[in-house]
């Protein structure tokens, strides 16, 4: 079974150099993508989580799990049995206690490529399953931007 979800179709950062409490007009565009190319998201702005990584979830992070398409940035949740390379029988870590995940995704990230410290984050989200909140779509914060 494959659920494709319509993630992103423009992320930007604007970020206030000065002192908090600045008008809106006054707020500058430092970094922004449209997702405007077809094929893998751009190296330069993103690069990607792998693994079991947070919150004991249930799903493997991959790369392969994430393009663009028609200026928009899709993540695709697969329901595919994925081998655990660093599964340990008898482990107590969550990490490494499961010798195979049953579901994938994909979790992009700027961390080591760009980060802000104050700022007005911006995204236009649409997606195809009315009702049900797209959580994580945008986390900004610990010196990094994360979609997923």
């Amino acid at each position: 079974m494959t659920m494709k979800i319509l993630l992103l179709c423009a992320i930007a950062a604007a970020v206030v150099p000065l002192a908090l409490g600045q008008k809106s007009d006054t707020w500058k565009l430092v970094w922004s993508d449209e997702f405007d190319r077809d094929g893998r998201p751009d190296p330069a702005k993103w690069t990607y989580e792998t693994g079991f990584v947070r919150n004991q979830e249930l799903q493997w992070y991959q790369p392969e799990n994430a393009w663009c398409e028609h200026g928009m940035l899709i993540v695709e949740g697969r329901r595919e049995r994925k081998k655990n390379p660093d599964f340990q029988p008898g482990s107590v870590n969550w990490k490494s206690n499961r010798e195979y995940a049953e579901y994938t995704s994909a979790s992009l990230t700027t961390k080591g490529i760009a980060s802000w410290r104050y700022g007005r984050f911006d995204n236009a989200c649409p997606h195809r399953y009315p009702g049900r909140p797209l959580a994580g779509v945008l986390d900004a914060g610990r010196g990094r931007t994360l979609a997923q």
